[in-house]
């Protein structure tokens, strides 16, 4: 989890912005980098199967009554931390918050966002059926058909072990995947007594390649740093 906020303090998880803008379904653009904000999480783990964040608004320009919010609006962010390169996150806002009035001229209220691939998510149900195919390859085909095209985000397969038959029955894409984590066991001796995840970790501009994306990969050989051979978008 990445988190900052307005202060001289300085800690591990500290980053600098960037790029902080709230971009409209018309288009409208909403820059807050220098104003409004006073803190921001940024959270991803490796049971989140996307990642999420919250901003933390004062606000003396009465943002919520300029802008048309209809829970449709882009989130762009840009920051960097002291020993990487700069992390670029584009997520949809899901909620705003309740304000409250400390005064006549500042509201707080938080604003509160996803990965778009969640959000895109949960208005789709999975239903296929495979015959004698590695999970991994179900994996492929599930994150291929219905989450790469929303951003174009790589996925980094472990090849798995068994072959299976299996009918989807109509969960949402993400869960499907986190279903197909449970099942899986890796290819490689060294890691297939170790579980599965499937997660998303931003780009944080690791030396590693393959680091930037969703994972579906073994707990054990993300400690060596490894990764399957396909990745998404790139055949």
């Amino acid at each position: 989890m990445a988190s900052q906020n307005r202060s001289d303090l300085r800690g591990i998880s500290d980053f600098d912005i960037i790029k902080l803008e709230v971009i409209s379904s018309t288009g409208q653009v909403v820059n807050l980098q220098e104003s409004a904000w006073v803190a921001l999480n940024l959270v991803g783990d490796l049971y989140s199967s996307a990642i999420f964040g919250e901003i933390h608004m004062s606000d003396a320009l009465n943002l919520p009554q300029q802008f048309d919010w209809t829970g449709n609006e882009i989130i762009n962010l840009t920051f960097s931390t002291p020993s990487k390169l700069p992390i670029v996150f584009t997520g949809r806002v899901t909620e705003i918050s309740p304000r409250t009035q400390p005064s006549d001229t500042q509201s707080l209220y938080s604003i509160r966002f996803i990965s778009a691939e969640a959000v895109r998510s949960l208005q789709i149900k999975v239903r296929k059926g495979f015959i004698n195919t590695p999970y991994s390859e179900m994996v492929k085909q599930v994150y291929t058909r219905h989450l790469y095209p929303i951003g174009n985000k790589s996925l980094f397969i472990e090849p798995t072990l068994k072959m299976a038959s299996m009918s989807l029955p109509g969960w949402n894409p993400l869960k499907t995947l986190r279903k197909l984590a449970i099942k899986s066991q890796s290819e490689n001796p060294k890691y297939n007594l170790a579980s599965y995840v499937f997660f998303e970790r931003a780009n944080d501009g690791d030396s590693v390649p393959g680091r930037s994306g969703f994972l579906f990969v073994s707990l054990e050989s993300l400690l060596y740093k490894e990764q399957g051979p396909y990745k998404a978008g790139n055949e």
